[in-house]
């Protein structure tokens, strides 16, 4: 078979074109910083590198649903220990109110005391996070009591008790307390209280310290409650924080590429198309000078 100028000169043409192609994927290593910069550089590793960014995706959109959630535990802690603040603090005015030397008038006036408490008490049945009330279920825009009076129908077939997030696969968790129960025996204890007070019924004001009681356990259950969910949200939180580090590590051990190592390439690379460009200035030379003969 004979090998032809046209021949030799198509060869030399590609040697040229591959030498360049392997160049500038060498100098697009070095610069990006990536062994894989598309899917026909390592299709394997493509694959796998795609099933790790959607996991890390998973993983991202878990921790701000956490996030979100242990938001919302943290506001209900704080808005449940005011509540006990105030329950503690109307337990002492009716210890104090039972006392025999105390006069009606004096009692009329921690009855007064007793209204500021319930007061009180009602903006923390309606505390908002932002502009959801975290106590109304799911009614998250609705304001939840209205004079000791819980306001949403829970008839309503849209109306759920709870507040979830989606924490992992097929896994939501509760990040609310329902008290609804639990506020309305509240503002009834506190408003037996001020009219006892008002009346001068000692025997009724002691009545009323056992029910304040009982209404600060109530309290507690549901802070144990929630202080259980903030521990689980808050460990799984740093579990998905730690486990994305490593999808982290995984990926750049698959597409990152080895900075040196690509330098080094990269020069090779200019070499050998040197090179190649070199030799086929001297073929096309010699082919030049075939021709002038």
């Amino acid at each position: 078979m004979r090998i032809t100028h046209t021949v030799i000169g198509n060869r030399m043409m590609k040697s040229v074109q591959y030498n360049l192609e392997e160049l500038a994927k060498a100098q697009e290593r070095m610069s990006t910083g990536k062994r894989v910069n598309r899917p026909s550089d390592d299709p394997t590793a493509t694959s796998q590198i795609m099933e790790i960014e959607s996991g890390i995706d998973r993983n991202r959109q878990y921790i701000r649903n956490i996030t979100d959630g242990l938001a919302w535990v943290y506001e209900t802690d704080a808005a449940l220990n005011d509540a006990l603040g105030l329950l503690h603090k109307a337990r002492e005015l009716a210890v104090q109110a039972s006392n025999d030397t105390y006069s009606p008038e004096d009692r009329q006036t921690i009855a007064r005391q007793i209204e500021g408490i319930m007061d009180g008490m009602e903006q923390v049945a309606n505390r908002q996070m932002g502009n959801k009330y975290i106590f109304a279920g799911n009614k998250t825009d609705t304001k939840p009591f209205n004079n000791g009076v819980f306001q949403i129908n829970t008839s309503d077939p849209t109306f759920s008790e709870n507040v979830k997030r989606e924490i992992g696969r097929d896994e939501e968790v509760e990040v609310n307390a329902y008290v609804e129960t639990t506020f309305e025996n509240i503002f009834a204890t506190l408003a037996s209280l001020r009219d006892n007070l008002d009346a001068n019924n000692t025997a009724g004001i002691e009545q009323n310290i056992g029910d304040l009681d009982n209404n600060i356990d109530a309290v507690l259950v549901h802070r144990v409650k929630i202080g259980s969910r903030t521990r689980h949200l808050e460990a799984l939180k740093s579990q998905l924080e730690d486990q994305e580090v490593r999808l982290a590590a995984v990926k750049s051990s698959l597409q990152d590429s080895d900075i040196g190592r690509a330098a080094i390439d990269f020069t090779q690379q200019q070499i050998a198309y040197r090179a190649a460009l070199s030799a086929g200035a001297k073929l096309m030379q010699m082919s030049l000078i075939d021709y002038l003969r």
